[in-house]
């Protein structure tokens, strides 16, 4: 593990209010791919005037160009750590979705620790975010990943988890598969996942809220799990079937039949983030969810004659 020294001269004491405080002014660099991306990319623009946005892969979900932010033409695996957007920022944001870790495992080690070796020679905030949404938790050592960025940068890594992020814009995870299948066939669903598999379900807006509120709070390297609401995946169903009008109408089954898997707190042995508070309720968010589904992708609509 690499001994973290800080010169705590004037410099730093500037820093003292807080990042925070100064995001008009502060470079920021947000790297990752998928649309809970999207939705802090978008939510970083309007906070700060510079931005640099480096979109990993299309494949993930997500846009390639963000107004108001200067997005990186190169591929990732192409980043030396020498570019001139590297060395100028002070915050930097790395979102991914763990199939993308998964896929690209020791490709991500190599360009991630080339980013992070840029910054050795600066104070600098950096946050990673991992969300699963519905991907299975093997195929990648997640604690050797973190414990590498630990050991690479001399800057502390807050290092957040999260297992479900929903909300609109987000097209992936168990409430949009759930969404998808009553939008295919309203009255008879069958569910791919267990009616007992309980996970943490985090809001979009919050999920970017946590990652601006991060910056502040980690003087130390640190890898805890963001857990909003453990939720079984019979009551999102439930609640989508009475937002929709189908609750005593539509006929669900579930084609799993074990139960819940480990919390993922127990699985990386981390903690869990005391101080995170959902600022939107969970019913709320998956209204909000359902209303915006209906936008992007047609109304689900059930008429006295059966499914329209």
């Amino acid at each position: 593990m690499v001994i973290k020294v800080y010169n705590f001269g004037f410099i730093v004491l500037c820093f003292a209010g807080g990042y925070s405080m100064f995001w008009s002014v502060r470079p920021v660099v947000c790297i990752g791919c998928g649309s809970p991306f999207n939705s802090l990319v978008g939510d970083i623009v309007n906070r700060s005037s510079s931005v640099y946005v480096l979109n990993l892969s299309n494949g993930y979900g997500g846009k390639v160009d963000f107004d108001g932010a200067n997005v990186i033409r190169k591929s990732f695996m192409d980043i030396n750590g020498r570019e001139n957007f590297l060395r100028s920022s002070s915050i930097f944001y790395f979102v991914f979705p763990f199939k993308f870790l998964v896929d690209f495992k020791g490709g991500v080690y190599d360009f991630v620790g080339r980013i992070l070796k840029a910054c050795n020679d600066r104070r600098v905030r950096i946050v990673f975010g991992v969300y699963f949404n519905g991907c299975r938790v093997d195929g990648f050592d997640l604690i050797d990943f973190y414990r590498f960025c630990c050991d690479v940068s001399v800057n502390p890594i807050g290092f957040l988890v999260f297992d479900e992020v929903f909300g609109p814009g987000v097209d992936c995870g168990v409430v949009f598969d759930v969404l998808r299948l009553f939008s295919r066939s309203p009255l008879r669903v069958v569910v791919p996942f267990s009616a007992g598999d309980v996970r943490d379900y985090v809001y979009v807006k919050d999920f970017v809220d946590v990652f601006i509120d991060s910056i502040d709070r980690f003087e130390e390297d640190c890898l805890v799990l963001i857990s909003g609401f453990r939720v079984s995946v019979a009551r999102i169903v439930r609640c989508i079937m009475v937002l929709l009008g189908l609750d005593g109408v539509g006929e669900v089954s579930y084609s799993v039949v074990r139960g819940s898997r480990r919390r993922l707190d127990k699985i990386f042995g981390c903690n869990i983030a005391s101080w995170f508070k959902p600022k939107i309720g969970f019913e709320k968010g998956l209204k909000e969810t359902i209303d915006w589904f209906e936008v992007e992708f047609g109304p689900i609509l059930v008429c006295n004659g059966g499914e329209v």
